[in-house]
């Protein structure tokens, strides 16, 4: 489910981040369509069975995906190689969404996770 405060969100930033963004946002409700989205901390999260499983934001100089989990990153470290990350989260360029493998095997471990 789409909420208008993700819209707000999304369209209250600059291009080329607002495309990023919704690249993004398409990808995760694509990967699982009975995803509900939320806003926490005023960035954009994704939920299912209330349990946030990803997260999207726009920073000055680059993109933020959340995977709300370290157990994620380092089951990923293989796929994430070339891309800066801390221990729940993975930047990437503001231009270029995050690969779409590297996304849906972050979000497939994170589902996994929780059930």
């Amino acid at each position: 489910m789409r909420i208008a405060e993700v819209d707000a969100y999304i369209l209250a930033q600059p291009e080329p981040k607002r495309s990023t963004l919704n690249s993004m946002r398409d990808m995760l409700h694509a990967f699982v369509p009975e995803t509900v989205e939320v806003i926490g901390h005023g960035v954009p999260y994704f939920t299912i069975r209330g349990k946030k499983y990803g997260g999207i934001a726009a920073c000055k100089k680059h993109m933020l995906y959340f995977t709300q989990s370290s157990a994620v990153i380092h089951q990923s470290a293989d796929v994430l190689q070339g891309h800066t990350h801390g221990n729940a989260s993975v930047q990437f360029p503001i231009d270029v969404p995050l690969e779409r493998t590297v996304l849906e095997r972050l979000v497939t471990l994170r589902l996994r996770e929780i059930g």
